[in-house]
């Protein structure tokens, strides 16, 4: 148990870490001690806080939000923001331009990559399909970490002959 550094007496509940050029500085204190100083935090987490504020585009920030509203659950998406959660499956449909920014900001990417199961059987051409196309991404986005970007467009071109062979459903 870490005392609080200011009055020695009660358990930090608070702990900063400030990293200033390089150098790391902790400071622990207790909730009354946090307080006196004007330090204010939130005791618990909230998911529709986290993800509304992901959706904060800067599209949105600098514009009125848009009044689109699903024909099905009628959820708009100024709800959606501030609830944290969609109303139904075709909200995806409904929100699209507003809801890839904020996918990608959290994901990395719109595009889903998926997993096979582990016991998918060796011999399911879908099952090794996709584990094919799982290793090309990987292998795609290493390359282009790497800066290798003729390596990459030579994977890119080989993920979409894959592609093409494959049925989509």
């Amino acid at each position: 148990m870490i005392l609080c550094e200011l009055c020695k007496q009660q358990p930090s509940t608070l702990h900063l870490t400030e990293i200033t050029n390089g150098v790391k500085k902790e400071l622990h204190l207790c909730a009354k001690c946090a307080n006196q100083k004007g330090i204010t935090f939130q005791s618990h987490f909230s998911l529709p806080d986290f993800l509304g504020g992901q959706a904060e585009t800067p599209q949105a920030k600098s514009k009125k939000l848009p009044g689109v509203q699903c024909p099905h659950c009628e959820i708009t998406y100024a709800q959606f923001r501030q609830v944290g959660r969609l109303g139904c499956p075709k909200d995806y449909a409904v929100f699209r331009k507003m809801l890839f920014p904020f996918i990608e900001r959290i994901h990395g990417s719109v595009q889903h990559t998926g997993k096979v199961p582990s016991r998918a059987s060796e011999s399911d051409p879908a099952a090794a399909s996709a584990r094919a196309m799982a290793a090309l991404r990987r292998k795609l986005s290493n390359a282009i970490e790497r800066e290798a970007y003729e390596e990459a467009a030579q994977v890119r071109d080989e993920i979409r002959r894959l592609e093409e062979q494959t049925p989509q459903e």
